[in-house]
């Protein structure tokens, strides 16, 4: 009795053990994988546990003469494949080429080439299909067009006339949640008549757009102006991420255990991390509200938020400046600011804690803000400086609700009109 009880041990903890890292993540959901219920280690043991229970309870229920022999066999399979199948997995993430922008800003871009002085650029002639739905009071619009890049990878229309003017940018001037002709540097090219290029390049911050202007701004041809767009939402953390990483880029590669769950087929087939529930849900324009994980927090301090990083844009801005100066060209700067200062009467929050993680104090201007130091900086500077704010909320008091994209924060068709009609008035303004 004792032998036939001994030669279920095994069996009986291998399944006591699938069954706290898989049975028990089923009933508690734990981790990031397989709609939100398993850690990695729930997966890379409670799985190799349940194939043992299975095999050790085969060799158990074996006839006595045969158990020894089928026991090294079922042992030997198991341990090279699970061991091939983890080792093959382990070798595909960790030998992967380095990723630069993954490295930079902790998020990988398939699009993207790495670069020894931008950290990651667009790959030339890049053609992306994009699909989304446009919100409206009116009704909703099912959007279907294509992101194409030229040979440098931005987005310029192929064998375009020598521009008039050129922007440099983040996501909100390469804007591919639209359609190019609604982008805010096409609008203002076809008011002009003329060419405008857009050197924007998602994921940019200051000091990578002040590499843009030098390598591209200035070259090879020299536009009558340029324009330079921030964005209140990113570029003082995406700044401070990029300097760290100029000023040594080999400190700043990726930890093993980083680059495993980025570049592992198994965790990607096994899905990726869901959404955690932020708390926050957006109002859409026929009713209702929908839940959402992108929306940027205002910050109404900035002097000690993110320690040099308004330093770093505004060394950027004053580098900008001078090289324009020199050229002969004149310069804006163009501020874009995050969504929640612009309409906090589409988002509803799920406690009074949570709407003073997006709007502390309830305030959405301040004296300290990025805003406010950037106006005070170009002044200051001689630098032509022009706030979208005012015209934003402006648009938005007057019921428009294409702005921003829903769930998303970028610009969509009525906030690239906002931007084309701001450089229009500049531009205008300005001519001689």
């Amino acid at each position: 009795m004792k032998l036939a009880l001994g030669r279920w041990i095994l069996p009986l903890t291998c399944l006591l053990i699938a069954g706290y890292f898989l049975g028990w993540p089923m009933i508690r959901p734990r981790g990031a994988y397989v709609h939100g219920h398993f850690r990695v280690i729930d997966l890379y043991v409670g799985v190799p546990a349940l194939a043992a229970a299975m095999l050790s309870t085969s060799v158990s229920m074996a006839p006595p003469a045969h158990r020894r022999r089928l026991g090294i066999r079922l042992g030997i399979a198991f341990v090279t494949g699970f061991g091939a199948l983890f080792a093959v997995d382990a070798a595909v993430a960790l030998l992967s080429p380095r990723d630069y922008r993954m490295e930079v800003m902790g998020s990988s871009g398939q699009d993207d080439l790495p670069d020894p002085v931008l950290g990651w650029r667009r790959k030339p002639f890049i053609s992306t299909a994009v699909q989304r739905t446009r919100y409206g009071a009116d009704g909703d619009e099912a959007l279907r067009f294509r992101v194409e890049g030229d040979s440098r990878g931005f987005r310029n229309p192929p064998k375009a006339p020598p521009p008039v003017g050129k922007v440099i940018g983040d996501s909100f001037t390469e804007a591919p949640q639209v359609p190019l002709e609604e982008t805010f540097v096409s609008r203002v090219g076809m008011q002009l008549g003329a060419a405008v290029e857009n050197l924007g390049a998602s994921g940019y911050g200051p000091p990578q757009e002040l590499d843009v202007l030098r390598a591209y701004g200035l070259s090879p041809t020299v536009p009558k102006w340029i324009v330079w767009q921030l964005y209140e939402g990113s570029d003082l953390a995406d700044t401070v991420r990029f300097l760290r990483w100029r000023k040594n880029p080999a400190v700043q590669a990726m930890s093993p255990i980083l680059q495993y769950t980025a570049y592992s087929p198994l965790l990607s087939w096994l899905g990726n991390p869901p959404k955690a529930n932020s708390g926050v849900s957006r109002r859409l324009p026929q009713g209702g509200f929908r839940e959402t994980s992108r929306l940027a927090p205002y910050l109404p301090d900035v002097r000690n938020e993110i320690p040099g990083a308004l330093a770093g844009v505004e060394s950027a801005l004053r580098d900008g400046r001078g090289r324009c100066a020199a050229a002969g060209v004149r310069l804006l700067v163009l501020f874009v600011p995050v969504e929640i200062r612009v309409q906090p009467d589409v988002y509803q929050f799920s406690m009074p804690e949570v709407r003073s993680q997006y709007l502390p104090g309830g305030l959405k201007d301040s004296p300290h803000d990025f805003e406010s130091r950037i106006t005070q900086f170009c002044r200051t500077a001689r630098i032509d400086f022009r706030s979208l704010t005012p015209a934003l909320r402006k648009r938005r008091s007057a019921g428009e609700w294409r702005l921003y994209v829903p769930f998303d924060g970028h610009f969509d068709r009525g906030g690239h009109e906002v931007a084309a009609d701001a450089i229009l008035d500049w531009v205008t303004q300005r001519q001689p």
